[in-house]
């Protein structure tokens, strides 16, 4: 289980965490056929078969998901030839931050629908909470409360290793500079 405050962080940067595991699926890519280009080899053709899939993954389906599934079920083929420190660290920012996003998606789905309503517009679009309560027309004391509830509820469904909070201090570090 994460604290309340890690778990108001995950929901803060929940958008982010999502460029950031798009974004390294796409550089991987790009890596892989750059390497396909330069070197070849038996494992070098498998995998550009693979890396094709993952750019069809990335451009037409655009989830998230699939992009992480498909580098945990090639990671070990992909890590035989992306033998470099950067090259295993955009594969790592690719499964670790896709694997927070879900874990994040997954327990909003545990919320109701009045507690998912306000964490998205306090989260995630930014209202105030006199503007979310004039939108549910509920008090504003009874939209903290919803809100706290459900960061409560939130902290409790997710559940991060250490891995995965070393990448949340990262990027709270990065967000300090």
């Amino acid at each position: 289980m994460i604290t309340y405050s890690q778990a108001e962080f995950l929901l803060d940067h929940y958008h982010s965490i999502i460029a950031r595991a798009k974004n390294a699926g796409i550089e991987l890519q790009k890596l892989t056929a750059y390497k396909l280009q330069n070197e070849r080899g038996n494992l070098i053709e498998e995998l550009s078969l693979r890396a094709y899939d993952l750019a069809k993954v990335i451009v037409q389906s655009n989830k998230l998901s699939d992009v992480t599934a498909w580098v945990a079920l090639n990671y070990d083929k992909i890590s035989l030839i992306m033998y470099r420190d950067a090259e295993r660290k955009i594969m790592d920012e690719v499964h670790v931050y896709g694997n927070i996003a879900e874990k994040v998606k997954n327990a909003l789905r545990g919320l109701k629908a009045v507690e998912l309503k306000v964490v998205e517009m306090y989260y995630f679009d930014g209202l105030t909470y006199k503007e979310i309560a004039a939108k549910v027309n509920y008090t504003v004391r009874h939209v903290k409360r919803i809100r706290q509830e459900a960061v409560e509820k939130i902290q409790r469904l997710i559940d991060l290793d250490e891995r995965e909070i070393d990448y949340l201090v990262k990027i709270g570090q990065e967000g300090t500079r």
